[in-house]
């Protein structure tokens, strides 16, 4: 295997928690914790995996050791978030089941160009927003 390949194996995997039983799960997780503490990071963290991922996957096949997509689902799902533990793990836990779940609109995103990237966006964009929309209703009928 040659350095820089090694290398874009590195940043897919996330420093290896791909290649962990549940990598996808743990790598969201990585990302919640590593977000509530720098809840400012979260955009930079989107768009820099978002560009990464698309690059370095654009004619590959979706391998479960590519966790890279989590990250930025999960960093998408927090953006918007007020920093609150119910909100992180709220929006953490609608993510990791649109991602394994995979509606059918999801699964015809992985068949695009970057494709292993796209679903996971999507699928972060709706748990931010599913979260957001229970925030503000959760606050208006009970606060």
């Amino acid at each position: 295997m040659r350095k820089s390949q090694r290398g874009s194996n590195l940043l897919l995997s996330l420093c290896g928690t791909g290649y962990i039983k549940g990598g996808g799960t743990l790598a969201s997780l990585e990302v919640l914790l590593l977000l509530f503490f720098f809840p400012s990071f979260s955009i930079y963290l989107f768009i820099l995996s978002l560009l990464t991922g698309v690059v370095l996957t654009w004619n590959m096949e979706d391998r479960s050791w590519i966790v890279l997509d989590e990250a930025c689902g999960m960093s998408l799902a927090l953006v918007f978030l007020k920093k609150n533990p119910w909100l992180y793990l709220s929006a953490f836990l609608l993510f990791r089941v649109f991602d394994i779940w995979k509606p059918p609109f999801l699964k015809k995103l992985e068949k695009l160009k970057g494709g292993i990237m796209w679903d996971d966006v999507v699928a972060g964009a709706i748990a931010g927003i599913l979260t957001s929309t229970g925030e503000v209703i959760w606050r208006h009928l009970y606060l």
